[in-house]
């Protein structure tokens, strides 16, 4: 009796302490930056890499950080990632919809959709406020939708030599309108200073935001390129401004009711 009763306990503590419990985590970046990953704080990988994979997680919530070789990328932090113990959980690295990054999770359930996905939710400060898109008022141009923006972003990708990069947006700003976000993830796409510089001087006079073009500063390494953008956006009014408002039509004199009895006042011609 004590052996049948022994049998059932330590059959399950087998279960419980089982390497097959952990899980794996893997983090991919769907952009051309390669990342670093830290679990809990411990950095996973010494190279950038596209994708890192971390195998036998025995912890079924981590802290996940996402940081990048280029110093003005913000990295992107996620508190309680689940880490499941049958099928990997997959994280990876998009572009969102105005061209900030994000975290989103993908699903790998048993009989789900393998794409489909969630973004997980940042920390207050890990998301930059300047790609967030500007509401735009009525008679204003609209920037780029977030299709026509990924499009953009793959077509460039293809471009090997950044002056035809460079070709490419002029061609594609003399049609289309876009954001500072927009602008911000555009630049990302170029290794050159002087590639960024002229691009963003180029898109200043398309944005339909120009009012939160200091904050592209952040994506030069030198602080000279930034100094000069910003004295060309100061001696260079923006080319989308505002419409003006029509004004007010001034309200008209009520006709005076003609009362019986009362002598009308006679007009002057």
């Amino acid at each position: 009796m004590k052996r049948i009763t022994f049998f059932p306990f330590a059959f399950l503590f087998m279960l419980i302490t089982s390497p097959t419990l952990a899980g794996d985590l893997i983090v991919r970046s769907q952009t051309d930056v390669p990342i670093f990953v830290s679990v809990n704080r411990h950095l996973a990988n010494r190279q950038p890499r596209h994708e890192v994979r971390l195998r036998d997680l025995n912890q079924r919530f981590v802290d996940l950080e996402v940081s990048f070789p280029r110093r003005h990328m913000p990295a992107l932090r996620a508190d309680r990632v689940r880490v499941h113990p049958v099928h990997p959980t997959i994280v990876e690295v998009h572009q969102g919809r105005y061209g900030d990054l994000e975290l989103v999770v993908v699903e790998q359930r048993p009989g789900g959709n393998p794409h489909a996905g969630y973004p997980l939710p940042p920390r207050p400060y890990d998301s930059p406020g300047y790609y967030d898109h500007p509401a735009q008022p009525y008679g204003m141009p609209m920037a780029m939708s977030p299709a026509e923006f990924s499009q953009l972003r793959r077509s460039l990708r293809q471009v090997s030599f950044e002056n035809d990069r460079v070709a490419l947006v002029r061609q594609a700003l003399s049609h289309r309108f876009v954001s500072t976000g927009q602008v911000a993830g555009m630049l990302r796409l170029f290794t050159f200073e002087r590639n960024k510089l002229e691009v963003a001087k180029m898109a200043y006079h398309r944005t339909v935001d120009p009012e939160n073009y200091y904050l592209l500063h952040e994506s030069f390494t030198f602080r000279s390129n930034a100094r000069e953008l910003q004295h060309y956006v100061e001696s260079h009014p923006p080319a989308v401004a505002a419409p003006a408002c029509a004004p007010e039509p001034r309200p008209q004199p009520r006709p005076q009711p003609h009362l019986p009895g009362r002598r009308q006042p006679r007009r002057a011609w």
